[in-house]
């Protein structure tokens, strides 16, 4: 970190990387929000500690989404709040044993689904490939658009049956 900042900003920016929100930031440096935009417009190198951070956190956030939208995220499964159980080999990495009163051994872990998410991922398409991906609309007009009168405008879902 830049040796030429305030104790003060350091330990913001210290604590805003390690948070990821302002407002926890603030609170944890002991620091006025008011402070915070006066040092980004005052000293220059504040402002690119502070940019730094945040494409940091930006950095973070994607790879965070990446992850969940390409790998999942393991949610465990329960039935009237018990965990669903499943038999499972003894070679298993979660098994668990269970030996019933008669003596018998048997094998179980929890059930689980990794879910993926299809949003995540359309958005990191959408912010990777956005000629591909993203929601694109062009309207061309040609011609004399000048409109003398008046119009008159009809939104069939504004409750109401007749036009206006």
């Amino acid at each position: 970190m830049n040796t030429n900042l305030s104790r003060k900003q350091r330990a913001f920016l210290a604590a805003y990387r390690q948070a990821g929100v302002m407002s926890h930031a603030f609170a944890a440096a002991n620091v006025a929000k008011t402070s915070h935009y006066r040092w980004l417009e005052s000293s220059p190198d504040y402002a690119a500690e502070f940019e730094d951070i945040r494409e940091y956190l930006a950095d973070e956030l994607e790879r965070e989404a990446r992850s969940r939208a390409i790998e999942g995220m393991r949610q465990y499964k329960f039935h009237n709040g018990a965990p669903v159980l499943i038999a499972c080999d003894e070679h298993h990495p979660e098994a668990k044993r269970h030996q019933d009163v008669a003596g018998n051994v048997s094998y179980y872990r929890h059930y689980y689904e990794d879910n993926r998410s299809d949003t995540l991922l359309i958005f990191l398409l959408k912010a990777k490939r956005p000629k591909e991906f993203r929601e694109n609309s062009h309207v061309h007009l040609e011609g004399d658009l000048t409109h003398h009168g008046s119009v008159a405008v009809y939104l069939p879902d504004n409750e109401r049956d007749t036009p206006a």
